[in-house]
């Protein structure tokens, strides 16, 4: 069993120069099994977008984020309440930018895997269900993920920044049942 720290507080790009982040508390990571067409999916380096097909617009909810490490790669895991398929854009960016604010986000890492999860429900649109999970997650023993954190809710879009040990190949891919959204870094 991994041991790690997760963000408990909201990182908000409200103030002006980068967005910095919360107060870190321990917590206790495990191992994440879930399962998955993971052979069928494709694999993305630096320079590369993982995009989803279109998506239902149906405004699932991302409620929470999980970390585990595996063998070959760390990996992410997105839950969501609501019904349909998550979509997704996910590529390494210079500049970790948080939408709407336009201001930067600090992120511990060498290089910053940005995932913008499409068509997320606004917290005002009804049967919405609030993000409930930590708002970032410092992992203790992982293989390359250095620091997961929630960016902003703009439009629909959720942010995520994942902070690495060094731009590494990736791999984006939606589950069902629970539905989640699965993001495996692998390790150098």
């Amino acid at each position: 069993m991994a041991v790690g720290s997760v963000l408990a507080a909201g990182c908000s790009g409200d103030s002006s120069g980068p967005a910095t982040a919360p107060t870190v508390t321990p917590t206790s990571e495990t191992p994440l099994d879930e399962d998955g067409p993971v052979e069928d999916e494709p694999v993305f380096g630096e320079g590369d977008q993982s995009t989803s097909g279109p998506g239902d617009e149906v405004g699932l909810s991302p409620t929470g984020m999980r970390f585990g490490v595996h063998e070959d790669f760390d990996r992410l895991v997105i839950d969501f309440e609501g019904e349909g398929e998550p979509t997704w854009t996910a590529e390494y960016t210079d500049t970790p930018t948080e939408v709407g604010s336009g201001d930067t986000f600090d992120v511990t890492g060498e290089s910053v895997l940005e995932v913008t999860i499409t068509g997320a429900a606004l917290p005002t649109e009804e049967e919405a269900v609030d993000w409930s999970g930590a708002a970032g997650i410092i992992p203790q023993s992982s293989g390359v993920i250095e620091q997961a954190t929630r960016g902003a809710l703009f439009e629909g879009n959720q942010q995520l920044f994942i902070g690495v040990s060094s731009a590494e190949d990736f791999r984006v891919f939606a589950l069902e049942d629970p539905t989640r959204l699965v993001v495996d870094v692998f390790h150098p």
